[in-house]
């Protein structure tokens, strides 16, 4: 018992001093992709700091709406419950697709007593995207849809395929008003699986934007599910310096560049009896999920407007171009020559600097 206090008190210590200077000094990866071609100044950030001025800026924040948007984390789960979604994340009894019987054959343990709110991965990528302060469309719509326990690494072909079916079926009963965009945080060999490629392949048709990591292996990205399909957008990850960030898989797959390395982050810890208590911790992470994640922000907030929104006949490939039009290009050093030198700049296409007169 008196080690379950000791490590409340700590996360609790943690929680406060993480929350104070990431939320007071934001992320360097919102203002890096706000920017069009300067790096950000490192100096006079640290300046800002000790002046207690917020360090970095997001040049579109008060326009950074996402309204309208729905993004699903096709993953382990997220902590819905979460105060810094702002209540717009949803985990649905209908978006939990796991297969409790092999979760059971993998962990021992019985569905009851897994737990069910979701793990720091998912949650983490699930803040870049929509958290109210640091993510990139904090008011659009974040979905959990869990194929997995955070108890497990595993999850069976035919939950992941009834994850995809899942986002699927909502789009073709008409609930999304602009096209759904599906972020896949699994790392999947194309070995054998050829049934989930073909999921994928049925969500683009679908009309669902699907964005996925290039993954941290180093390796080409091409032999990871869903990337041999084109209209895949695959994002590889960049460092604060402006240079390719080196766990990142890269090849001609990949479809553009994002900020990876000491992301901000928040994420859900529960403990105590039970895990009874709930703890939001703030944090820093580096992932290409977290490249992703900047990316389908991105796209949620882009269509939340009207230049985006009024574009006739929007397909996810469509979409796809508008992204890769948009890019700064030849931004960022050292990166393998065949991968594409093409960074995420956030501002919608045909935006106005600085105006609000295409906002909705």
């Amino acid at each position: 018992m008196r080690l379950n206090r000791i490590s409340f008190i700590l996360c609790l210590l943690l929680q406060a001093a993480c929350h104070d200077i990431i939320h007071r000094t934001r992320s360097w990866a919102l203002e890096r992709i706000s920017l069009q071609r300067e790096r950000p100044n490192m100096q006079i950030q640290r300046a800002r700091e000790e002046l207690g001025l917020d360090a970095f800026h997001y040049l579109y924040e008060s326009l950074a709406k996402g309204v309208g948007s729905h993004v699903y984390i096709l993953g382990s789960g997220i902590a819905c419950d979460a105060d810094f979604f702002d209540g717009h994340a949803h985990c649905s009894p209908a978006a939990d697709v796991r297969s409790f019987s092999h979760i059971r054959s993998l962990t021992g343990k019985s569905p009851s007593s897994l737990d069910t709110k979701g793990d720091s991965t998912a949650t983490c990528v699930a803040s870049v995207v929509g958290h109210s302060s640091i993510g990139v469309s904090p008011n659009a719509t974040i979905h959990s849809v869990k194929i997995l326990s955070g108890t497990s690494h595993y999850a069976r072909t035919s939950s992941i395929i009834k994850g995809i079916e899942y986002v699927i079926t909502r789009q073709r009963l008409g609930h999304h008003s602009v096209l759904p965009i599906l972020v896949n945080t699994l790392m999947m060999t194309r070995n054998g699986q050829g049934a989930i490629q073909t999921a994928f392949d049925q969500a683009i048709s679908a009309k669902v934007v699907v964005v996925s990591s290039a993954g941290v292996e180093q390796k080409d990205a091409s032999y990871l599910i869903p990337h041999e399909n084109p209209g895949v957008i695959v994002v590889g990850g960049t460092t604060i310096k402006d240079e390719w960030w080196q766990p990142s898989n890269h090849g001609p797959t990949v479809t553009l560049l994002a900020p990876a390395e000491r992301v901000p982050v928040n994420m859900v810890v529960r403990t105590g009896p039970k895990r009874s208590i709930t703890i939001e911790v703030s944090s820093y992470s580096s992932s290409t999920l977290l490249a992703a994640s900047l990316v389908a922000g991105t796209l949620a907030n882009w269509q939340s407007y009207r230049t985006i929104r009024e574009v006739p006949n929007l397909t996810p490939a469509r979409l796809k171009a508008l992204l890769l039009a948009q890019t700064n290009p030849d931004r960022i050093d050292n990166v393998p020559s065949n991968t594409v030198n093409k960074l995420l700049f956030a501002r919608p296409p045909e935006y106005p600097a600085g105006t609000a007169a295409a906002a909705a």
